[in-house]
């Protein structure tokens, strides 16, 4: 495996995104681009809008009613949650027509949603990127 110099920032990046203290740094980057094993990378493109570990996300980019969004920004703990089509945010006054419009609303700046956003994995016990969701559910 070659090696590559990233700059701290990257690392720092790299380390708030570990789901597990096993998970190396080319696993997580692997996750983040999402290339799948090293066999599949030439089909990623064709695997995104199918559903994933059994929920309903199509290809229009509905999100499956009640899904519950979670996110920590600036020590400030966020849950949403996906209803007619709309994301709302507790203890907010205002409903959003997508995650992304949610999302770029709490940080002020826009922002990448799918990373942005997590929901919980009930099969896998875990939290997860609303990315995942565009996700093949892969052989």
């Amino acid at each position: 495996m070659e090696k590559i110099d990233i700059s701290l920032r990257v690392r720092k990046y790299l380390e708030s995104q570990r789901e597990s203290l096993n998970e190396s740094y080319n696993d997580i980057l692997i996750r983040l681009f999402n290339l799948g094993s090293e066999d599949n990378i030439a089909d990623t493109s064709e695997k995104r809008g199918y559903d994933n570990d059994g929920l309903n996300y199509k290809n229009n980019g509905t999100l499956p009613e009640g899904l519950e969004l979670f996110k920590t920004f600036k020590d400030i703990e966020y849950h949403a949650v996906v209803k007619n089509g709309q994301i709302v945010i507790d203890n907010f006054d205002k409903v959003f027509k997508s995650h992304s419009s949610a999302a770029n609303y709490i940080t002020g700046y826009p922002v990448n949603s799918w990373n942005w956003w997590k929901y919980f994995d009930e099969k896998k016990q875990k939290y997860r990127k609303l990315d995942d969701l565009r996700k093949f559910k892969g052989k």
